[in-house]
């Protein structure tokens, strides 16, 4: 019997010891089925397919595929760029690993390699062997903390996060592209009306958490209001269109009687909150609006501008799907509401998970 148990082991990232702990047998059977020195019972090969999130004919009797596939396109990519690969209902989707999308500090690992590409989609080369993948999209920086959660789960399941504005993130659910939209409200009172601007469909709403957003202003010119930040000529970090964030700084400019096309920065298009605040700490601009949490993280001053909660939409018809029912599992468990309590500027966190409403 040909066995691929250490090339799944390894893509799963787990020792021999978290593999024989996950199906109850010693370390040194794992070592003696990887090296061919003994055949499995049938009971070990389905939990060891079990644990791996694969199959017995997969592990024993195949290779991995390496087949290209046909995957819908989030964005335009060129050939050779780094994707992740995912199921979302009837169409597989491809989301590019690279730049913004990619940046973990590092560089994030990746499903596949793009051959060649066109208008609708691309042509890709697997690395791995395919898993269950919740496709997420969404600017809180808070949605990757439910990969370990999600990972952890019997059989585990995958996340890939596409941080974007909360426009584009619907904008993608319309096209049935992700799982999951996570976009912030200023209350449940504009759900339906931010629902209503782009056709998603039907959709079921559930919470994430609660933040504060506002202004994010540098060590130097702390404690500077807003209309102080405009007369001061300090350069602006500003969000790409679309992001709520944005929207937020237009609104509070014209309150004060200025053109937000005439503060310095505002042509720039930051793509994350996270990105603004470390621009902002390392004197790239001045100022910008983003939420409560990563101004704390980053030690910059912080002026509210609105109350905001961040919420997940989901079509009805994918409500049932594994990759959802898994979110939902982990999103109402201690382990996931532990790691948001643990990052100061979080509330509601005693909600996540609730259904909200159908939309």
């Amino acid at each position: 019997m040909t066995s691929r148990l250490r090339s799944f082991r390894l893509a799963s990232g787990l020792s021999q010891q978290d593999l024989a702990d996950l199906v109850g047998v010693s370390r040194q059977a794992v070592a003696g089925i990887e090296r061919g020195a003994f055949e499995p019972s049938l009971k070990v090969s389905l939990g060891l397919a079990a644990a791996l999130g694969t199959t017995v004919e997969a592990l024993f009797e195949g290779t991995v595929s390496r087949a290209k596939v046909d995957a819908g396109l989030v964005r335009t990519v060129a050939s050779l760029t780094r994707v992740d690969l995912a199921q979302v209902g009837e169409e597989l989707v491809a989301l590019p690993r690279h730049g913004d999308n990619a940046m973990v500090a590092g560089f994030s690992t990746a499903g596949a390699l793009v051959d060649s590409c066109g208008s609708q989609g691309v042509l890709a080369t697997p690395f791995r062997p395919a898993r269950p993948t919740l496709v997420v999209a969404g600017c809180d920086p808070a949605i990757p903390l439910m990969a370990g959660p999600l990972n952890r789960l019997d059989p585990p399941v995958d996340l890939a996060w596409w941080s974007c504005s909360s426009r584009e993130a619907l904008e993608l659910l319309a096209a049935g592209q992700i799982h999951v939209a996570g976009f912030h409200i200023g209350g449940q009172n504009e759900l339906a009306q931010t629902l209503a601007e782009i056709d998603t469909g039907p959709v079921e709403v559930f919470s994430f958490a609660t933040w504060s957003e506002g202004l994010v202003v540098s060590r130097q010119l702390r404690g500077i209001p807003l209309a102080g930040l405009l007369d001061s000529k300090s350069r602006l970090v500003n969000r790409q269109p679309g992001a709520e964030a944005r929207r937020l700084l237009i609104s509070a400019v014209k309150a004060e009687g200025g053109s937000p096309e005439e503060i310095a920065g505002w042509d720039s298009t930051i793509s994350a909150h996270m990105l603004l605040a470390s621009c902002i700490a390392r004197n790239v601009g001045e100022w910008g609006v983003a939420s409560q949490p990563v101004a704390i993280d980053f030690g910059l001053d912080f002026t509210p501008l609105a109350e905001e909660e961040f919420v997940l939409a989901v079509p009805s018809g994918l409500v049932k799907s594994r990759e959802v029912r898994a979110m939902l599992r982990i999103a109402g468990g201690m382990d996931l509401r532990t790691q948001l309590s643990a990052i100061p500027g979080y509330g509601g966190i005693e909600a996540c998970g609730k259904h909200l409403a159908t939309v």
